[in-house]
């Protein structure tokens, strides 16, 4: 997948699952439970059945888990000196949750890249 398309198919999956760390609109979380819950929301979403991690590696549930888990880490701890110590959501949610589901997304890519699945669905992002 390209990076165009990879940051496509991660913005979209990113911006999905931060409502799961959103209690309402406008509210004020800390940085230490933002990234406690981007620590095990980003890996469960990359890893659920019929995503494009899942369907598109040819990789189990146990290994897409462990791939996604150690690249969101690594990102978070890439961007968390930058990361406010409040965050804004859904705003600063989305910013960040978008920056850290690219980063991972990528490391994830390219931890697995040999076992990346080569055909029409997994090459075109809008059929995700």
């Amino acid at each position: 997948m390209t990076s165009d398309r990879l940051l496509s198919f991660v913005l979209a999956l990113t911006l999905a699952g931060l409502t799961i760390s959103v209690r309402a609109a406008d509210t004020v979380v800390s940085k230490e439970r933002w990234l406690s819950d981007m620590r095990i929301v980003l890996p469960s979403l990359f890893c659920k059945d019929g995503t494009y991690f899942r369907e598109c590696f040819k990789a189990n549930a146990t290994v897409c888990h462990s791939t996604a888990t150690e690249a969101t880490k690594s990102c978070l701890r890439q961007f968390e000196p930058e990361i406010p110590k409040q965050l804004q959501q859904p705003n600063d949610g989305t910013f960040w949750g978008n920056k850290v589901g690219v980063c991972a997304g990528t490391i994830f890519e390219i931890t697995l890249k040999q076992s990346r699945v080569n055909n029409a669905k997994c090459n075109d992002p809008s059929l995700w």
